[in-house]
């Protein structure tokens, strides 16, 4: 699956062998949808005024209760059946009891509860936890309690291997790279076929408590084995100033 990138390098030239070994070893549309949100992504939303590209920290806004339809995505051109990596950088800003962060892989119902793989960081009597769901449609989440917190930035990656049937999460602070939630989850009957978009999805659930978070840097990859040096050296290369 696609490697977890280092904190930095020590050189450009390093970055830039790194790139141009991955542009010689892996075709240039490995790379299915990739952002880092300095300019308006035009992602679908049925809520404008809370689900938006904000111009100012250049991320995706999200002001996104649970209970609600309201959702935010973009369509990716994703072969059925192939294994795929999720990767972005995520940041809750505002975060009251019952109330999460989401993103996610999906088909037309665009619900967490649906059907598809997705991350989502909540808080729950104090305890901040980390939860993933995966399935046709989802059944239990693989959670535990972790050690993220408000306002830090971190680094999520989704990743689901079609030849085993699992999906993976793990979640690690940008800044130091350490490491947060790691969950894994068995998608017995596997996924569907018909998965075609990313973003923040519907979330079918009793709660009505609002969460402000922002995304960045997301990038969506099929078959990730053979993508490491071309996500790591595209990291380093993109970089841009640190967002508050």
């Amino acid at each position: 699956m696609c490697a977890r990138e280092k904190n930095r390098f020590p050189s450009v030239s390093i970055a830039c062998f790194l790139l141009f070994f991955a542009a010689i070893a892996v075709p240039a549309f490995a790379v299915v949808y990739q952002t880092d949100f300095s300019s308006d992504p035009n992602w679908t939303t049925n809520d404008p005024n809370n689900l938006y590209w904000d111009s100012v920290t250049q991320t995706y806004h999200a002001l996104h209760a649970n209970g609600s339809s309201k959702y935010a995505y973009v369509l990716v051109d994703y072969t059925p059946g192939q294994s795929f990596c999720l990767r972005f950088d995520q940041i809750i800003d505002q975060v009251p009891n019952g109330a999460g962060a989401t993103v996610g892989v999906f088909n037309s119902s665009i619900d967490l509860l649906g059907t598809g793989v997705a991350s989502h960081w909540v808080l729950v009597s104090g305890d901040y936890w980390s939860n993933l769901y995966a399935g046709n449609p989802v059944g239990t989440a693989a959670s535990e309690v972790s050690d993220w917190e408000p306002n830090v930035w971190y680094t999520v990656q989704l990743e689901y291997d079609s030849s085993t049937n699992i999906a993976k999460m793990q979640g690690w602070e940008k800044e130091t790279g350490v490491e947060v939630t790691a969950l894994t989850l068995l998608v017995s009957e596997g996924l569907p076929l018909d998965l075609d978009r990313i973003g923040i999805p519907k979330i079918s659930c009793e709660s009505l408590n609002i969460c402000e978070y922002r995304i960045d840097n997301l990038t969506f990859i099929p078959e990730p084995a053979t993508l490491s040096l071309l996500v790591l050296g595209g990291a380093v290369v993109a970089a841009r100033r640190r967002k508050g």
